[in-house]
Formats: structure tokens, C-alpha cells, sequence
């Protein structure tokens, strides 16, 4: 089965895919991103003919029905903050800000990023650099995983600018 994601954001968001296929593997169902690159296929799951729900699995979020075959089930979830997730790719790597003016605006970077589980703030150092002042994270497990940090970092307006370097 494919899905899809709801607008305003992209019809394959890797983000929110990302977020249901890590759903998924805890359900016991296949998810397209976990797939050698050759099959990789981030909007599609395959579920066990076999497959029942965990014992005790609640459902977050409400389910809409349809009473016509012209509309389609929905699942509504409110947005919350979440760990960003993605495929392993084998290898680390960080998060390099772009500079702020301040140290101190630097550090309300590395607090946000906490706030909203997107780093530790422990693991993000803060860095001058000719004048200027950026943070370099901790290590994520793929470019993947990376450059969807950065993606939320983006959407909540932590910073502008980012990119994902080797560990």
C-alpha cells in the first residue's frame, strides 16, 4: 500500500514518512524506506496478510471513515514534537549551523533544538568562527536523519541556513 501526506506540506514529505515508517517497524509492518537502495521506496508499506495489532496498541490520533466510496479513511494526528527519524545509512554525521552574531543567540539555538528534540543540548557545542558563532551537534546516524533535523530546525525558525557534515 502507498500514502501519501496531506497538504501543507509535500505529498511525500520524508519527514513525516519517516515518522510512520518508524511506526510501522514497531507494528511489525514493512516499510519501503528501510529497503536497500536498489528497492527503496519511502511511500510504500507492505502489511502481513497475518498481521493483528499489538496487545495493548492504542491508536493515537482519530480515525474518519468514510460513508461513501468517493471519500477515503483518514488519520488525523495533531502535530507534535518528535525525535527525527530516517533511514541508517551506516554512517554519522552532524549539524554545522550557519553563524549568529551573538554567543548568546547561538545558545538559544542549542536550547531550542532541545526544547523540540531535535539534539541534546549537552551534545551541541558552540563554536567562534571569525567573529561569529555557530553550533555543531552531536551525531545523527545517517545524511538522512541529518538533513531532516535540519528541515524541523528550519521549520521552527531555530536557524536559516545548516548543513549536514561527516562525524
Amino acid at each position: 500500500m502507498d500514502i501519501a501526506v496531506a497538504p501543507p506540506k509535500d505529498l511525500y514529505d520524508i519527514k513525516t514518512l519517516s515518522r510512520v515508517g518508524a511506526i510501522a517497524k514497531k507494528l511489525g509492518i514493512s516499510w519501503g524506506g528501510y529497503w536497500p537502495a536498489n528497492n527503496y521506496d519511502a511511500h510504500h508499506f507492505e502489511i502481513p496478510n497475518n498481521w493483528k495489532a499489538p496487545v495493548g496498541y492504542k491508536l493515537e490520533g482519530t480515525v474518519i471513515v468514510p460513508s461513501n466510496s468517493k471519500m477515503k479513511v483518514q488519520l488525523i494526528v495533531k502535530d507534535k514534537d518528535q525525535a527525527v527519524e530516517g533511514v541508517n545509512d551506516g554512517k554519522l554525521y552532524r549539524v554545522q549551523s550557519g553563524t549568529f552574531n551573538t554567543q548568546s543567540q547561538a545558545n538559544a539555538a542549542r536550547q531550542a533544538l532541545g526544547k523540540h528534540n531535535l539534539a541534546k543540548p549537552e551534545c551541541v557545542q558552540i563554536v567562534q568562527d571569525s567573529g561569529k558563532w555557530r553550533f555543531v551537534t552531536g551525531t545523527y546516524p545517517s545524511q538522512a536523519v541529518a538533513n531532516n533535523a535540519i528541515a524541523e530546525m528550519k521549520r521552527r525558525n531555530i536557524l536559516v541556513y545548516a548543513e549536514s557534515i561527516p562525524a
